[in-house]
Parts: structure tokens; sequence; C-alpha cells
């Protein structure tokens, strides 16, 4: 049941994604933070469903509190650029998407935009204001 969950969250970044993709270009490149992040399965599932790779830093749940100190040094010119930023958060860990996955990846993700797409009226019913 909680692959399932991971999944449909996967496969709904991957929506978001190609809704992008068409508008602009991104990174094919994503940089995973958060608790979800410390899960290798997670990570795999991630890169498997999207096709893309995935990178993980050390003590990914922290990422949010790094990230705001590294602004503070930005902006107190502690640290020189953005540029620099690169250099202190690298990423510990990197999950390539595995080939042999993606058929059964891309047949689940047409299935669950169908499903998204026939239960949109039931959406509706339960977001209703009673």
């Amino acid at each position: 049941m909680i692959r399932a969950v991971i999944e449909g969250v996967c496969y709904h970044l991957r929506w978001m994604l190609e809704a992008q993709d068409r508008k602009i270009t991104t990174s094919k490149t994503i940089r995973y933070a958060g608790g979800g992040a410390l899960s290798e399965t997670t990570c795999q599932v991630l890169a498997d469903v999207t096709g893309r790779t995935v990178e993980t830093i050390k003590e990914p749940q922290n990422a949010g509190s790094v990230g705001a100190a590294l602004v503070a040094g930005l902006g107190l010119g502690v640290i020189d650029s953005f540029e620099a930023v690169k250099e202190i958060v690298k990423p510990s860990k990197v999950f390539k998407a595995q080939a042999i996955n993606k058929p059964i990846y891309d047949r689940g993700f047409a299935v669950y935009k169908q499903l998204y797409r026939s239960n949109r009226k039931h959406f509706e019913k339960l977001n209703a204001d009673k």
C-alpha cells in the first residue's frame, strides 16, 4: 500500500514536469530533499517514474534550514555567489532511471491519467461545499 502511494505521488510529479516541459525547459535532474529523500526506494521510484536522475544531499530533512542559512550567507556577503553554493551543497547519492522499469511505469502512468480524468466528477462531489 505504501509503495502504491509513493508511485501515485511520483506519477503526479511526472505529470506536472511534463506540463512544465511544454512551456519551458526543465532540469533533467531532480534534487530531492525532505524526509522522503531518506528512503532509497522512494528515490529510485521517483527516478524510474520520471525518467530523470534524482540526487539527494546529506541530511535531506534539513534542506530548508540549510537553504535559509545559505540565503542569509549570500545576503550578508559571506558567500560570494550562487555558484559558490553549488560547491557547498553537493549531492551525496544519485539515482538513475532503470530502463527495465520504463515500460512498467509508462503503462501505469497512462492508467493513472485515465483514472484521474474519469474520476473528475467524483472529486468535484467530494470537494463540494456542504
